[in-house]
């Protein structure tokens, strides 16, 4: 088994594939205020990895690649989407990729980061999203129209 499914496969059974069944106590935990550090990288989605919805038709907006990164001043994402089909509208014939970045604060609260923007449609310091804490695996739960939870790594440094 390659180093990076060997990961994907450690974060889906430490996090137990949407449920824990840890108790609370044993869970990870960031403490209010405590600085996250870091780059993690998009591992699974769904359990399955990432690049497999962007072969599956529609789902424009399930990214191949994502990372998010976290250091004292805030966070910074990058994700990168594969433009095929329906999801070239707009873009020039010969791009296949596109990409999206977005930036703001953190605030943590227990096991569970939340993060905000500081100038959004929603308005200044809107709330965009949150993801559970659990040792080194971020996971976002996948909303209503999302294929899965989002699974997260922190990668190690080089």
């Amino acid at each position: 088994m390659s180093t990076t499914g060997a990961r994907i496969l450690a974060a889906l059974i430490a996090f137990g594939l949407g449920c824990s069944s840890a108790p609370a106590s044993q869970n990870a935990r960031a403490p209010q205020g405590e600085v996250v550090g870091g780059v993690y990288q998009l591992v699974a989605i769904g359990g399955r990895v990432p690049q497999y919805w962007s072969r599956q038709g529609g789902g424009c907006d399930v990214p191949v690649f994502s990372a998010y990164t976290f250091d004292e001043h805030g966070w910074v994402s990058l994700d990168t989407i594969r433009a095929i089909g329906d999801c070239r509208v707009g873009l020039p014939p010969d791009d296949s990729v596109a990409t999206r970045a977005a930036s703001g604060f953190y605030r943590i609260a227990g096991d569970t980061i939340n993060l905000y923007v500081r100038d959004t449609m929603m308005g200044p310091k809107g709330w965009v999203m949150r993801f559970f804490v659990r040792g080194d695996t971020l996971v976002h739960r996948a909303g209503e129209f999302d294929p899965g939870d989002y699974v997260y790594v922190r990668q190690r440094r080089r």
